[in-house]
C-alpha cells in the first residue's frame, strides 16, 4: 500500500511537471504565432493546448489506477486508462488533420510571409527545454513505468523533434540567398506545418490502435470470468486461477455464486 501511494505521488508529480512545461510553451507559442503569423508555430500551440487539457484529465484518473481489484472489477480500473488514451489519441488525430487541411488552403491562396529568424531562435530554445523535460520525466518514470507518463514523454519527444526541424527550416531563408529560392519562401511555413502534421500523425494513430487492442483483451478476460461464474453454482466461494494474456502473469479472480 505504501509503495502504491509513492507511485501515485510520483505519477502526479510527473504529470504536474508536464502540465507546467506545456502551459508555458502554449502561452509563448500563441504569442509567437500572433507576432510572426506562423502556421507551424500555431500547429505547435494547438497541439500542446489539447495536450494540456488531456493531462488535466490524466491527473483526475491517477487515483483510479491504484484502486485494488474487486469482484466487479477483477482487473482493476486499467480499462479507464486505456479508454482515456484512445480518446486522447483520437482528438490529436482530429486536430492534426484539421491543421493539414487549413495549411493546404493557405498554399492554394499563395502562401504567406513570416518572421523566419524570430521563429528559428524561438524553436531552438524550445528544443533545448523539451530535451530537459524529457530527461526529467524519464528519470521520474523509471520508478513508475506508467503508461500515462510514457505517453507524456512521447509527446515531449515529438515536440522536441518538431521544434528542432522547425529551427533548421526557418534558418533556410538566411542560409539560402539565391533568387531561385525567393518565390518559394511564402510557401515554406505552411508546407512545414503540413510536414510536421504528417510526422505527428503516426504516434496518436499507433496509440489508439494499441490501446483499443488492449481494451478488447481486457473485455475478453472479463467475459471469461462471467462465463466461469455462470458455470459454478456451489454454496461456497470459489477461486480460479486465470492466465493474464499476453504477459503470462496469473491472478486470482473471486467467483461467488
Amino acid at each position: 500500500m505504501h509503495s502504491s501511494r509513492n507511485k501515485q505521488k510520483y505519477e502526479k508529480s510527473a504529470l504536474r511537471i508536464s502540465i507546467t512545461g506545456s502551459t508555458i510553451f502554449v502561452i509563448l507559442e500563441i504569442v509567437m504565432a500572433v507576432i510572426t503569423r506562423s502556421q507551424a508555430v500555431l500547429l505547435d500551440s494547438v497541439y500542446d493546448g489539447v495536450e494540456i487539457l488531456m493531462v488535466f484529465v490524466s491527473l483526475s484518473l491517477v487515483p483510479l489506477m491504484y484502486k485494488p481489484s474487486s469482484e466487479s472489477h477483477p482487473f482493476g480500473y486499467q480499462q479507464i486508462e486505456s479508454l482515456f488514451v484512445v480518446v486522447k489519441g483520437a482528438i490529436m488525430i482530429a486536430v492534426t488533420v484539421g491543421l493539414i487541411i487549413n495549411n493546404i488552403q493557405i498554399i492554394f491562396h499563395g502562401g504567406q510571409h513570416v518572421n523566419f529568424s524570430m521563429v528559428a531562435y524561438f524553436e531552438m530554445s524550445a528544443t533545448l527545454v523539451s530535451i530537459a523535460v524529457i530527461f526529467l520525466l524519464r528519470r521520474m518514470n523509471s520508478k513508475l513505468t506508467s503508461p500515462i507518463v510514457i505517453m507524456e514523454i512521447q509527446e515531449w519527444q515529438i515536440d522536441s523533434v518538431a521544434s528542432f526541424g522547425m529551427c533548421i527550416a526557418f534558418f533556410l531563408p538566411q542560409i539560402i540567398t539565391g533568387e531561385w529560392f525567393q518565390p518559394l519562401i511564402p510557401y515554406l511555413d505552411p508546407a512545414l506545418a503540413i510536414i510536421l502534421s504528417l510526422f505527428m500523425l503516426p504516434v496518436p494513430a499507433k496509440t489508439v490502435i494499441c490501446s483499443y487492442s488492449h481494451r478488447k483483451k481486457k473485455r475478453f478476460r472479463k467475459s471469461k470470468i462471467s462465463y466461469l461464474r455462470s458455470l459454478l453454482h456451489t454454496g461456497t466461494q470459489n477461486y480460479i486461477m486465470i492466465s493474464c494474456v499476453p504477459d503470462g502473469n496469473y491472478g486470482s479472480a473471486c467467483i461467488s455464486p
